[in-house]
């Protein structure tokens, strides 16, 4: 799915990808006056997030315990956006225990967990933060494992019964 709009950063308008769920949110980048100069064709395009794409050989997902259950490239690629816009991304029936967006990093390859201003909306099915460039954005499962998140997976280990197991190892 893609959509494609020109934007005036003078008088900006909501670029947005619908779901197809009329019960859940959309895809959207809200841009605010003037966080880019000329006008410009803002692309979405949904990507297939089980074969993200290949980049110079490099793997397309962040790492092995990543699992992205959303991907889409927000085109042109590299554009800085300063105020930073809005982004909503729509993630569908993903388990939202742990859900985490991502931005590809096109100058070293990494895929980086957002932490600006991010809100989960339950209802809508939508993860929305604050961005400064227009790239590869993924919904993913897995980002920054807080250090208390590795803690053995039972509390009482009785020697020679058990074995030892570490969430998150």
């Amino acid at each position: 799915a893609v959509s494609s709009q020109n934007v005036d950063p003078a008088n900006p308008v909501p670029v947005i990808l619908e779901s197809g769920n009329q019960t859940a949110g959309n895809t959207s980048i809200v841009f605010v006056n003037g966080s880019f100069t000329g006008v410009q064709n803002i692309i979405i395009t949904q990507l297939d997030p089980n074969n993200p794409p290949s980049f110079t050989g490099v793997a397309g997902k962040a790492s092995e315990t990543d699992y992205f259950v959303a991907l889409y490239l927000i085109s042109p690629e590299g554009l800085e956006i300063n105020p930073k816009a809005t982004l909503t991304l729509y993630y569908g029936n993903a388990n939202v225990s742990r859900l985490f967006m991502k931005y590809r990093d096109p100058d070293t390859g990494k895929w980086i967990t957002i932490t600006d201003n991010v809100v989960i909306d339950t209802n809508m099915k939508t993860i929305s933060a604050r961005i400064g460039r227009l790239g590869y954005y993924a919904v993913s499962t897995q980002g920054v494992t807080p250090d208390n998140d590795y803690r053995p997976a039972k509390r009482v280990v009785i020697m020679g019964h058990d074995t030892f197991k570490f969430d998150n190892m």
